[in-house]
C-alpha cells in the first residue's frame, strides 16, 4: 500500500485539528451503601450467620451524616470520572516540488488526558516522502515517519492502573474514600483515592522509526528493475515507581520500589524485484519475480530496586542495593523469500492471475524451514461480451470472480523446536545460594508452517450509471497444521511447545451495497454490509475431538464455552432431594445442572463433570453487519456508520456477574431479581445471596450465566461544513471545512447495563474492567 505522496507544482499547505473530550457511555449500576450493607445481611443469614451491620448503622449510612464511619462512595464512577477526558489533535503538512523532484512533509502533535486522573498520553510524529527523477528511466522514492510517544499512568502498590480500575469494581461504597482528618478507607491494600494521591506512578517513554528508500531502473519500456530497503526501529522505556503509602494509623505499605525496563526492537528489510508490464493488441502481461529477505532483533534489560529514602527519588542508584534484581535478553529471527506474480488479461473481458511464494524461517528446524504457497485467481467480466451489451442495456458493471490460494504462519515463537534453557533457576548448596539453569519447555523438532486454504467466488454488479452496486462473495478459508500448545498433564513437569496440531474451517457469505442517488440538491449515499460467518474446528492432534483447557471441540466454533446446562434453581430441600445429585452442595436458591448423560449416554440420576457438561455457547460471532450513511448538501456533509455483531454468547463471571464475589459489590439487577426464601421463583434471574468465590460449586459454567451478546452500535457520526469558494477565495484559502464528530454514542444490546458486550470479559480475582468510551470531536481542516 502506497502511502500518500507529494505533487509537482506551487507550494501546498494544508492543516487539520481536532479538539474534544472523551467519557464513559456507561457503568455497572452498583447499590448504594445502605441497601449493600441490607442485602449482605441477607446474604449472611442465608448461610446461617449472624447480621454484620445493625439497622442503626443502616440508617446511618442512608442518613450520610457521618461519611468518615458510614460512607456511601461509587468509588468506579470517581476513579473514571477523575480525569478530564480532554484531547487535542494538530497536523500540518507541506507538498510541492518540480517535474522532477516533488515531496510531502507533515507534523503532528496528539495530546489526550484520560477518565482517570494522572492518565495522559503525547506524540510528536513526522512524515517525509520524496520522489527523485535522477534520469529519464531512472527515479528515487524516499519515505520516512516517526513518533515519540509519552504515557503517564497512576498505580497502586501491586499493580498498575487496569489493575486499579479492577479492584475499584471490587470496592463497595461502605469504604471511605479520602476522609475528613485526609487518611483514606480501603479494603485489602486497596483505595482508588489514596493511590492516586500517592507518589506512584507507571511513565512510559516509546519511539518509533520507519524508514525506506526504493531505487527503480526501466532498462525498456515495460521492463522494470528495483530495490527497496527498509529499517523499522522502535525502542521503550518503562518506569514503574511504586511509593511507600500511609492509609491510617493501622495501615501502611513499603517499602517503596521502582521497577525499570528497556529495549528495542529493529527489523531490516532488502527486497528486489524485476517487473515486466506490456500491452499487445487485446493482450495485457504483468509479470513479477522477486526475492525478499527480514531480520529481526529484540533486546531488553530489566532493573528492580526498593527501599529508597524519599517517594520524590526515581533512579535506580537512590534504592537500596541488598535486594536489587536485574535481567536482560535477546531474541532473533530471520525470513527469507522468493515470490513472483502472472497477470493477464484479454480483450478487457477474461482476467487470470497466478501468485506464487516460497519463505523459509528460522523459526523451523531445518526440515520445515521452507514452504510453497501458491494461489490462482480468474474474472470474467461478462458485461463486456456484445450479447450482454445488447440484451442488458441498464446494466453497467458484471463480473465473476474465483480464486485459490494459500498463505503461511510462522508468527509463534522463536525456536520452539530447540532446547532452551532458562536461567535465574537458583538453587542451594552448602547454604549458599547459586545460580542455576533448567529445561522448562518441551521442544518439538518437527514444527512447520501453519498453511490456510483460501477458496471464493463472487460476483461484482452496478447499475443504473454506477448508482447501484452489488458486491456479492462466498469464502471458504481452511486452516490446518494450527500451531498450539497442547494441554498435558502437570505431571509432565514441563511446558510443551507449540505443535502443528489443529484444523479450522470458516466458511460463508459477504454481501456489501452501494447505492447513490440525489433528491433536489441532497446527495444520498447509503452503503450496507452483511458478512455470515461458519466457524468449527475440524481436527486435533492424535484424533482427539475435544481439548476442555484450551476450548477446542472438533465440530464446534473455536471459543466455544463449555459447562452444564442449567434447569433454573432449587426451591427447597425436598427439590434437591428429589433431582439428580449435583456436582456441589447445592442449596435451595442455587442452580440446578441438568442430568443431560451417563457413562452410557443415558442419564443416570447423577450429575457429573465428565457425563453432563456440554458445548453451550459460542464467542465468535456468525454475523457481522453495519452500514455507512453519507448525504451532503450545500455545503453540509454529514456521514454515520453503524457497526454491529450478533450470534454469540459471554459467559459471565467473577465482579461481572456474581453478588459479593470476593468481598466484592452488588448490583441493582441482582438485588432486585434474586432469589429469596420468601419468593422462591425457580426462574428467578438470579441466585440466592451468599459470598461466593470461584470455588463455589453453584458459579460453574452453565446456560444460567450465559447471555447474548449481540448488538449495533452508533459507532461514529459526523456532521460537517465546508465554506463556498467565494468566501474561501476572499480568506486566501483553497478549503476551509469545520466539523463535530462523536463516536460510540449508543449501543442497542440486551446485555447488563454496564457491562459493554464488546469488552473483553474476565473470570477470577483480578479481571480487568476498562469501559467503552464515547468521544465528542470538533475539527478544523484547512488547506492553503
Amino acid at each position: 500500500m502506497e502511502t500518500k505522496r507529494g505533487t509537482s507544482g506551487r507550494l501546498r499547505v494544508s492543516y487539520n485539528n481536532t479538539i474534544g473530550w472523551q467519557q464513559v457511555t456507561q457503568l455497572p449500576d452498583f447499590v448504594g451503601s445502605a441497601d449493600y450493607a441490607t442485602l449482605f445481611n441477607e446474604a449472611n443469614r442465608n448461610v446461617g450467620q449472624a447480621q454484620s451491620y445493625t439497622d442503626e448503622e443502616i440508617d446511618k449510612f442512608r442518613s450520610r451524616t457521618d461519611p468518615d464511619n458510614y460512607p456511601d462512595v461509587p468509588h468506579l464512577k470517581n476513579l473514571l470520572s477523575s480525569g478530564s477526558g480532554f484531547q487535542m489533535n494538530h497536523n500540518v503538512s507541506f507538498s510541492g516540488g518540480s517535474e522532477k523532484n516533488s515531496y510531502l512533509f507533515s507534523l503532528g502533535y496528539l495530546d489526550q488526558d484520560g477518565v482517570v486522573a494522572k492518565n495522559n498520553y503525547r506524540r510528536y510524529n513526522f512524515m517525509l516522502n520524496s520522489d527523485s527523477k535522477i534520469l529519464d528511466n531512472l527515479t528515487l522514492k524516499v519515505n520516512m515517519t516517526g513518533n515519540d510517544a509519552r504515557t503517564n499512568e497512576p498505580r497502586q502498590f501491586d499493580g498498575e492502573m487496569m489493575s486499579m480500575i479492577g479492584f475499584a469494581v471490587r470496592q463497595g461504597p461502605i469504604y471511605a474514600g479520602r476522609k475528613s482528618d485526609g487518611t483514606f478507607g480501603y479494603q485489602d491494600n486497596y483505595s482508588p483515592e489514596a493511590w492516586l494521591s500517592s507518589e506512584s506512578f507507571v511513565n512510559r517513554a516509546n519511539r518509533f522509526f520507519l524508514g525506506g528508500t526504493e531505487l527503480a531502473w526501466e532498462i525498456v519500456s515495460g521492463l522494470t528493475l528495483s530495490g527497496k530497503a527498509g529499517y523499522n526501529y522502535t525502542n521503550y522505556t518503562n518506569n514503574s515507581f511504586a511509593s511507600d503509602f500511609i492509609f491510617d494509623a493501622n495501615k501502611r505499605l513499603g517499602p517503596n520500589n521502582l521497577t525499570v525496563n528497556s529495549g528495542d526492537n529493529s527489523l531490516v528489510t532488502l527486497q528486489s524485484l524485476l517487473q515486466f508490464n506490456r500491452t499487445y493488441g487485446k493482450n495485457a502481461i504483468n509479470a513479477l519475480g522477486g526475492y525478499s529477505e527480514e531480520r529481526f532483533r529484540s533486546d531488553w534489560t530489566s532493573a528492580f530496586r526498593d527501599d529508597f529514602p524519599s517517594n520524590l527519588l526515581h533512579e535506580l542508584n537512590a534504592g537500596s542495593s541488598a535486594n536489587m534484581q536485574s535481567s536482560g535478553s535477546a531474541a532473533e529471527w530471520a525470513l527469507r523469500s522468493f515470490f513472483g506474480r502472472i497477470n493477464y488479461i484479454l480483450d478487457d473481458r477474461y482476467l487470470f492471475e497466478v501468485n506464487a511464494r516460497y519463505d523459509g524461517t528460522s523459526r523451523f528446524p531445518s526440515e520445515g524451514r521452507w514452504g510453497l504457497f501458491p494461489s490462482i485467481s480468474a474474472a470474467w467480466r461478462i458485461s463486456e461480451e456484445a450479447f450482454f451489451k445488447e440484451n442488458f442495456r441498464g446494466v453497467d458493471n458484471l463480473k465473476l470472480r474465483a480464486s485459490w490460494g494459500t498463505l503461511g504462519n510462522q508468527n509463534i515463537g522463536n525456536y520452539p523446536y530447540q532446547n532452551v534453557l532458562s536461567l535465574g533457576n537458583n538453587y542451594p548448596v552448602g547454604g549458599v545460594l547459586l545460580p542455576g539453569a533448567r529445561l522448562t519447555t518441551l521442544a518439538n523438532s518437527d514444527i512447520t508452517w501453519e498453511t490456510t486454504e483460501v477458496r471464493g467466488i463472487g460476483l461484482d454488479f452496478s447499475l443504473l450509471q454506477g448508482k447501484l452496486a452489488f458486491v456479492a462473495d462466498y469464502f471458504d478459508k481452511r486452516t490446518r497444521d494450527i500451531l498450539y500448545n497442547l494441554t498435558v498433564s502437570s505431571v509432565l513437569g514441563l511446558t510443551p511447545s507449540e505443535v502443528n496440531a489443529a484444523s479450522v474451517r470458516n466458511n460463508g457469505f459477504e454481501f456489501l451495497m452501494d447505492y447513490r442517488t440525489s433528491i433536489g440538491k441532497v446527495n444520498i449515499g447509503f452503503s450496507p454490509n452483511f458478512t455470515y460467518t461458519k466457524n468449527r474446528v475440524t481436527k486435533l492432534a492424535d484424533g482427539l475431538m475435544q481439548d476442555i483447557a484450551k476450548g477446542l471441540f472438533v465440530g464446534q466454533p473455536l471459543g466455544a464455552i463449555y459447562g452444564y446446562v442449567a434447569d433454573g434453581l432449587f426451591l427447597d430441600e425436598n427439590d434437591i432431594a428429589v433431582y439428580p445429585g449435583q456436582p456441589y452442595a447445592a442449596q435451595a436458591g442455587f442452580v440446578r445442572y441438568a442430568d443431560i448423560g451417563g457413562p452410557d449416554g443415558v442419564p443416570d440420576g447423577v450429575v457429573d463433570p465428565a457425563n453432563d457438561r456440554t458445548i453451550i455457547g459460542n464467542t465468535v460471532p456468525k454475523f457481522s453487519y453495519g452500514a455507512t450513511i453519507r448525504l451532503d448538501y450545500k455545503g453540509v456533509d454529514l456521514s454515520v456508520l453503524l457497526h454491529g455483531l450478533a450470534g454469540f454468547d459471554r459467559q459471565m463471571g467473577s465482579y461481572q456477574a456474581f453478588a459479593f464475589y470476593n468481598g466484592g459489590q452488588i448490583q441493582r439487577w441482582q438485588a432486585d431479581n434474586r432469589w429469596t426464601a420468601e419468593n422462591p421463583d425457580r426462574n428467578a434471574e438470579y441466585i440466592k445471596l451468599t459470598s461466593l468465590n470461584m470455588g463455589s460449586g453453584t458459579i460453574m459454567p452453565s446456560t444460567f450465566w450465559n447471555r447474548n451478546a449481540s448488538f449495533l452500535r452508533l459507532k461514529n457520526i459526523q456532521l460537517g461544513y465546508s465554506f463556498p469558494e467565494k468566501i474561501t477565495d476572499k480568506m486566501g484559502l483553497n478549503r476551509l471545512r469545520v466539523f463535530f464528530s462523536g463516536q460510540n454514542l449508543f449501543s442497542i444490546n440486551s446485555f447488563y447495563r454496564g457491562w459493554d458486550p464488546e469488552m473483553g470479559q474476565g473470570v477470577g480475582d483480578n479481571t480487568p474492567f476498562y469501559p467503552i468510551t464515547s468521544v465528542y470531536t470538533f475539527g478544523v481542516n484547512v488547506n492553503f
